[in-house]
């Protein structure tokens, strides 16, 4: 084989080498940009499902806090229109509500109530009992 058949030869198979160097990189390329494209798909489609599942819970929510609402609407019903007074206190005796049946018992406008001592409207006797068990 002549030099130059070897020259002619050595650069075929290097442009062959390169050729091939080449496709296996695009290939490559191919794969890693499909794997992207496959976890970006995956990525979204779980991200989808998380706000369904958000929109779900929320909705529950919205159910749960309006039960709350009429539950508290009825509470407050009752506890408003009881035919029989009724004060709610702090740990130190002080009316923070009372209804209008035990304003009306008492004698006084309901708003005036609130941030009083209970101890006020009871007889001075009651008023040590109270207190020793308050």
């Amino acid at each position: 084989m002549s030099e130059q058949s070897k020259d002619k030869s050595n650069a075929i198979e290097k442009q062959f080498m390169r050729d091939r160097a080449e496709e296996i990189a695009r290939s490559q390329q191919r794969t890693q940009f499909e794997r992207k494209l496959a976890d970006r798909d995956k990525l979204l489609q779980e991200l989808h499902v998380h706000q369904i599942e958000l929109e779900l819970q929320n909705e529950e929510l919205r159910q749960a806090q309006a039960r709350l609402e009429y539950t508290h609407q009825q509470y407050l019903d009752l506890y408003n229109e009881a035919p029989i007074g009724y004060a709610s206190l702090d740990d130190k005796g002080i009316i923070i509500r009372a209804n209008q049946m035990l304003a009306n018992m008492l004698g006084v406008e309901k708003f005036t109530l609130t941030g009083r001592a209970i101890v006020e409207y009871m007889l001075p006797s009651d008023q040590s009992i109270f207190r020793s068990r308050f």
